[in-house]
Formats: structure tokens, C-alpha cells, sequence
């Protein structure tokens, strides 16, 4: 009873959803191995004796105007509408696969489209209602999907009808229109300019703080145990099983998934393993950092967090609310509350200091004093 709850403890430090039932030798190895882990990185505290500068933020001169037309719906384009069936597909050894298939749906041609291969669009440039086409596509061997790479992809697709938007002009009455209370289409560029502005200074924020913690673990000194390991790998394929069936994984993610198809488990594995290893540790990284740091997250602001995200459902807000209530929830977001506080935390702590006076300005659309390119050792 010891031995097992003395791993529960060890493991639910370590952020591992186990077994309920270990051999006892596991369990005790486990146990020396997680132990040995924690002395060997309480020896190593990080002195912030080194900096990290961080992505200087800027956007296009004229991104905001860019907007505008994105707000107007993407400019006066021709719109294709299929009825039949459009269909790609590849085929290898006498048998075709579908990469993709739309029964019926309103699609856009659009220049430069690389998704699912450069020059799907290109195809479509031409046709008439009613028409219907057959036509392929050589998919270079560099393309970054495994699945379509180096081989023919073939496509079939029918035109129903082509429709052409009606887009209001770009003036003052368009502004108002908006409904944010905009009285000028100067008023509306300007949001959009702060927009981009904002959504540029958390992308580099995030960068940043990503960069901290991956030079924070390359400096730790510790141990994984394998069974915890395993037990990691087994959550991380599984996961990007469930990423991609509910349609949030990256395309990183998504590469990774399409890499494994195919090939044995225990080829899978391996090719997953150091991943898996390096979120081990670096959640023992930020887990130590945020004990160390003494950074915690009040009942209020677990309130708040619960709010914004009961809110985002709608109708279905006081369901979620109820869902969240629970103790074990509340604990779950105070974690994640308090590990995105550390995040922030660390990123100033190696924040490199303004350059001197002999260094070179940063440019002058950037928004951070820091801005020197991307985030690299000083």
C-alpha cells in the first residue's frame, strides 16, 4: 500500500496518468528513479545568467488596408460552386486513395494555394457551368505530407455555377456598417492596425517564452524514469489520434500523424519517443520553476478563467460553468493558470537588456524595445 501510493504521489508530481496496479519492483524503481530526478534538479537552480532577446513586432505598411478587404469578404473574386462531387486522389501500386473529397460546396480559386498541393487551384482557372474536369497534378518530392509527396495526384471536379460577390465600397458609411461603432474608415483601419499589432506582440510573446523553457531544460540536469516514459509515449501517440479526429492539431501535428501511417507500432514509437521525452521534462522544468518562483493563481482569478471560458459556449455557458465547478476542475485550471503565469514570469527574467548605445536602432515599425530579430542566444 506504500509502494503504491508513494507512486501515485510521485507520478501525480510529475504531471502521469498511471496504472492503478504496478509489479512492486516497478513501482520501487520508479519511485528511486523520480526521487533521484527531483534531488538532481533541485541542485542545478537557474541564475538567469543568461539572456534571450525576444521577435521584434511589426506588420506590413499596408496590412490594415489588407483588412479592410478581408472585412468586405476577400475582394471580387469569381466564386465556384460544385454539384457534383470534387475529388483528389493518388494512386500507387494499382490502387487509388482519396485525399480528399467535397460532395458539394462553394470554393474560391486563389493564387499561390499550396493545400492540399501547389497547383490544385490553377486547374479550376478556366472552366465553365456546367463543366466538368479531369486533370493532374506531379507533386514535388518536397512537398512536407509524406502521403502526396513524389507521387500523381489526381482530381475531378464540376462546376455548377459561377457567382460573382457585390462588395460595398470602402467608405464611411461601409465603416459604420461594421457595427463597432466606427464612424470613418480611417477609425476602422486603425483597429484593424492595433489588431494585427496585438495578435504579432502575443505570437512573439509565446515565441519567447517557448524559447526560455526549451533552454531552460537543455540545462537541467535530470533522469526520466522509462516507465514514466512509456507511460508519456502512450498519451502522446494516442493524443494525435484525438487532435486530428476533432480537427485541432497544427500542421505540425498533423505531418507528424501522417508520418506514423503505415508503419509498425513499434516504428511509431521510436520515431516518438524523443518528443515525448522532452514534454517530460520540460513539465518537470515548469513545474520546479513555478514552486521555485512561489507562483500561484487565486480563487478569483480561477473564476475569471472559468468565466471566459464558459462564455465562449454560448447557450450552453451555465452547462459548462457546472463543469468546471468541481473541485478537481478548479485544481486543474489553478495549474494551468499558475503554469502560464511562470511562462511570463521566466520570459522577463531573460528578457536581454536594450542595446547599447553602439548597437544598431531597431527598425522603426517595431513595438518592442527588445526587437532584434528572432529569439536566439545572446
Amino acid at each position: 500500500a506504500a509502494i503504491a501510493a508513494g507512486w501515485g504521489a510521485a507520478c501525480a508530481q510529475h504531471g502521469v496518468a498511471v496504472a492503478s496496479r504496478l509489479p512492486e519492483p516497478m513501482a520501487k524503481q520508479a519511485l528511486r528513479e523520480a526521487a533521484a530526478m527531483d534531488h538532481a534538479a533541485a541542485r542545478r537552480p537557474w541564475t538567469g545568467g543568461w539572456k534571450l532577446r525576444k521577435k521584434g513586432v511589426a506588420i506590413a505598411a499596408d496590412e490594415d488596408g489588407e483588412g479592410v478587404v478581408r472585412v468586405r469578404e476577400g475582394g471580387g473574386v469569381k466564386t465556384r460552386t460544385w454539384e457534383g462531387p470534387e475529388v483528389g486522389w493518388t494512386e500507387e501500386d494499382g490502387e487509388r486513395r482519396e485525399f480528399t473529397r467535397s460532395e458539394e460546396m462553394n470554393y474560391i480559386p486563389r493564387d499561390g494555394v499550396t493545400y492540399p498541393v501547389p497547383g490544385m487551384d490553377e486547374g479550376l482557372v478556366g472552366m465553365s457551368a456546367g463543366e466538368t474536369k479531369t486533370y493532374e497534378i506531379p507533386v514535388s518530392a518536397d512537398l512536407g505530407d509524406p502521403e502526396l509527396a513524389g507521387k500523381t495526384a489526381h482530381f475531378h471536379a464540376e462546376v455548377h455555377s459561377l457567382k460573382r460577390r457585390s462588395l460595398p465600397e470602402a467608405d464611411d458609411e461601409f465603416a459604420k456598417s461594421v457595427g463597432e461603432g466606427f464612424e470613418t474608415v480611417a477609425e476602422l483601419r486603425e483597429q484593424i492596425r492595433e489588431n494585427l499589432l496585438e495578435g504579432e506582440r502575443q505570437r512573439a510573446e509565446l515565441l519567447h517564452q517557448e524559447a526560455v523553457l526549451v533552454r531552460l531544460t537543455e540545462e537541467a540536469s535530470f533522469a526520466v524514469s522509462p516507465l514514466i516514459v512509456d507511460r508519456e509515449l502512450e498519451r502522446y501517440v494516442n493524443g494525435r489520434a484525438d487532435l486530428i479526429s476533432s480537427g485541432r492539431a497544427t500542421m505540425e501535428e498533423y505531418r507528424e500523424y501522417l508520418a506514423w501511417q503505415g508503419l509498425p507500432d513499434e516504428e511509431v514509437l521510436a520515431m516518438a519517443r524523443p518528443n515525448a521525452e522532452e514534454r517530460l521534462k520540460r513539465a518537470h522544468v515548469l513545474r520546479e520553476m513555478t514552486e521555485r518562483l512561489g507562483i500561484e493563481a487565486s480563487d478569483e482569478e480561477v473564476d475569471e478563467e472559468i468565466e471566459v471560458i464558459a462564455s465562449a459556449y454560448g447557450e450552453h455557458a451555465e452547462a459548462q460553468r457546472k463543469h468546471f465547478g468541481d473541485p478537481e476542475s478548479r485544481e486543474s485550471i489553478r495549474r494551468l493558470l499558475a503554469q502560464r503565469k511562470t511562462r511570463a514570469a521566466i520570459s522577463a527574467m531573460a528578457l536581454r537588456p536594450a542595446p547599447a548605445e553602439d548597437e544598431p536602432a531597431p527598425a522603426e515599425s517595431s513595438e518592442s524595445a527588445d526587437a532584434a530579430g528572432e529569439a536566439g542566444a545572446a
